[in-house]
């Protein structure tokens, strides 16, 4: 999304699969708080922890990534609603519901496809 807004001229289409949340007040609360207080540890073995050990060339800067990602979240204002309407890119928003959002029937998770044209 932000080279979508930041650099247009690079975007030709867009896939945002990231939810719906254009500002931390989207977020469940639990979920955003739990992002801003990440400490290395409660990653530790974790997928992700896993990637950036084969890939980083020193794993033991594992602490200041993690880190730089909480600080990231701390800080995020979100995009303002003109801001996500100025990209000119044809946008595949996909959105997921699942048990805990008040979108959901019945416990199943509901996945709306739309795409948005600017023509």
């Amino acid at each position: 999304m932000q080279i979508a807004i930041r650099h247009p001229d690079l975007v030709r289409k867009l896939v945002f699969a990231g939810g719906t949340a254009y500002t931390p007040d989207g977020f469940h609360p639990e979920g955003l708080g739990g992002m801003m207080q990440m400490r290395p540890e409660d990653l530790a073995g974790t997928p992700f922890h896993q990637a950036y050990l084969r890939a980083a060339p020193n794993p033991e800067d594992w602490p200041a990534l993690i880190a730089r990602i909480t600080e990231l979240f701390r800080n995020w204002a979100g995009f303002a609603p003109e801001v996500i309407r100025s990209v000119k890119a044809p946008t595949l928003r996909r959105r997921a519901w699942g048990r805990r959002d008040r979108y959901q029937a019945r416990g199943r998770v509901n996945v709306i496809w739309s795409v948005r044209n600017h023509t």
